[in-house]
């Protein structure tokens, strides 16, 4: 249980904490002398916040990530190299280690904090990161599985403790390849308070770095970046901090917000949406509990509200080549025909459950809003922004494959491009449009707006704080219908097998390791009626990774999904179909 503070009922104005250093970092020491970097938590990590701790562990990041390694290194040299590599992450990347403890200040407001703690020595650092180390062990004649595993840590008790470590790592027992590698399993779990898909990509390729890494290298690392010193340039500064200020006067200023305010209010709405076709006749009411096969590493003594599964589908490169020369064709990005592709095979499941639905099909999706605030650095936190969806029209399946998909990447281009960043409104052709309540001049304000409104009614009622909404008498107007699905476009990954040579030769010197990145996967703990499908492109084509909501969801449809998702461009015959 978290203790909670008494709260005031009286808090400052809803623009405190756009662009004002509201949330800045302080060096706090405690009675012992420990020293710890503190800072309030952004509104929109707040709101992750809030999933994770009220909601059983919902949007914790789970990832697993797999390497293929060479050595002739001792089982025990091994877990020693681990747990030094896993240091220095949380060395490097300071959120890894950041607690969230509820904190009253000076006000008597209780809210999440971060607090990062620095240490007096290497010892304590690698004895703080062996508390959030966890190696699991195969049961007697059961291997641990990678899918099984996977499935309980996010159908149990939230993994990760905000009063202790907002990140934990799970490390499988090694497996051999059939190319007769190693390969080396890492299940991380972190809050989503602290990070995103593009952060989390940032993280794995530094710990792959790492456990690369000669261990004088790591031990040397571990000594230098624990303290208060190293640790302050680490800091990552909460996104609203990092938001452009309004220029102008304060008359200027005021007419921004109260614009942006009046146009949530009487924008236009998205039409109503097709439902998720996947969904279950009649939902499940309650999680289910799974048997306690990993007890000694996971808490089954209670249960998320939602039970999660996850769903990978593969597109191959040759009908992914399909896919990428249809979007350059027409102009768009491939990002678009991920979104596309989704729709397409939305729009084809729905026509068979629902004979003679022509809604079109809505999906809401995060995207990184760094470039609108300018910053360029590494992704080190979560940053996301949010849209209220874009629609894309439904087109029955009697009608050419290639020409329906034509037309859907074409809508989805024109739609994500609201939500690009432009250098300057002279470079667009519609100046009104791109102040507008879905343009690329307003994103970062209307998110705010929305974020901000959206933050007191996540919370439980009596944690909630008698705050003043921006929107006032002004009520944003919503969408006539929920999305139809979400889609969250990541891009092309970097990561791939041939960053490390394992072909080199190998001694037996405790250095003479060498891991390859072999394949990652992410999913998060769902909220209701999620069906969030993740894209992601590859050498080998494209993959979606999708996390579903298993009391809503049919198990089956979402396999019946996956099928169609992985073949729908492998038909020849369709090429030579008169196109749209």
């Amino acid at each position: 249980m978290t203790a909670v503070a008494t709260v005031s009922t009286e808090r400052g104005h809803w623009l405190d904490r756009y662009a004002n250093d509201y949330h800045r970092w302080r060096l706090e020491k405690d009675q012992s002398g420990n020293a710890s970097w503190i800072r309030r938590q952004g509104v929109v990590e707040q709101g992750f916040d809030t999933d994770g701790r009220y909601y059983g562990g919902r949007a914790d990041v789970n990832t697993l990530l797999r390497l293929k390694a060479s050595s002739a290194i001792s089982p025990e040299q091994l877990q020693q190299r681990i747990l030094l590599a896993w240091t220095v992450l949380r060395l490097e990347h300071v959120l890894l280690r950041a607690a969230a403890p509820i904190m009253t200040d000076s006000s008597e407001v209780a809210e999440p904090y971060f607090r990062v703690s620095c240490f007096n020595s290497s010892e304590e650092a690698i004895e703080d990161a062996q508390k959030c180390l966890v190696h699991v062990k195969d049961r007697r004649g059961r291997p641990v599985n990678d899918d099984e595993f996977y499935h309980h840590v996010v159908n149990t008790a939230r993994v990760v403790d905000p009063n202790g470590s907002l990140s934990k790592l799970f490390v499988l027992p090694p497996k051999l390849s059939i190319s007769g590698h190693v390969v080396l399993r890492f299940f991380f779990v972190v809050a989503h308070s602290v990070t995103d898909g593009l952060t989390m990509r940032v993280w794995l390729e530094s710990f792959l770095r790492l456990i690369n890494s000669p261990l004088h290298d790591l031990q040397t690392a571990v000594e230098s970046l624990g303290t208060t010193v190293a640790t302050k340039p680490r800091l990552p500064l909460a996104q609203e901090d990092l938001y452009p200020q309004i220029s102008g006067s304060l008359a200027r200023r005021r007419w921004f917000w109260c614009l942006s305010r009046v146009l949530r209010h009487v924008r236009r709405s998205l039409p109503a949406a097709f439902p998720n076709p996947l969904r279950r006749d009649q939902p499940f009411p309650d999680s289910r509990l799974y048997p306690p096969v990993y007890s000694d590493v996971l808490d089954y003594s209670s249960k998320p509200p939602l039970n999660t599964f996850y769903v990978r589908a593969t597109v191959n490169s040759k009908a992914r080549d399909r896919l990428v020369s249809i979007c350059r064709q027409v102009g768009a990005s491939v990002g678009a025909g991920g979104f596309a592709l989704v729709a397409l095979v939305m729009m084809i499941l729905n026509e068979r459950r629902n004979p003679g639905d022509q809604r079109p099909f809505m999906t809401g999706f995060p995207l990184n809003p760094r470039p609108f605030f300018n910053h360029m650095d590494p992704p080190d936190s979560m940053m996301l922004a949010f849209s209220d969806g874009i629609v894309l029209p439904f087109l029955p399946s009697h009608l050419d494959l290639e020409g329906r998909f034509r037309i859907l990447v074409r809508h989805a281009q024109r739609q994500l491009s609201s939500f690009q960043k432009r250098a300057r409104p002279e470079d667009t052709r519609d100046p009104l449009w791109y102040v507008g309540s879905r343009g690329p001049g307003r994103v970062i304000a209307i998110n705010y707006l929305a974020t901000v409104e959206k933050e007191q009614a996540k919370l439980p009622v009596e944690r909630r704080n008698a705050v003043n909404g921006p929107q006032g008498s002004l009520e944003a107007r919503p969408n006539e219908s929920s999305q139809t699905c979400g889609v969250s476009s990541v891009g092309r990954t970097t990561q791939k097998p041939g960053m490390y040579d394992l072909k080199k030769p190998i001694g037996k010197n405790e250095d003479d390791f060498v891991a390859d990145w072999f394949d990652a996967r992410s999913s998060v703990r769902v909220r209701d009626d999620e069906f969030l499908c993740g894209v992601t492109g590859h050498d080998d084509g494209l993959e979606l990774g999708v996390s579903v909501d298993g009391n809503a969801i049919d198990e089956k449809r979402a396999d019946e999904w996956k099928h169609l998702i992985e073949t729908i461009f492998d038909d020849e015959q369709d090429q030579v179909r008169p196109r749209l």
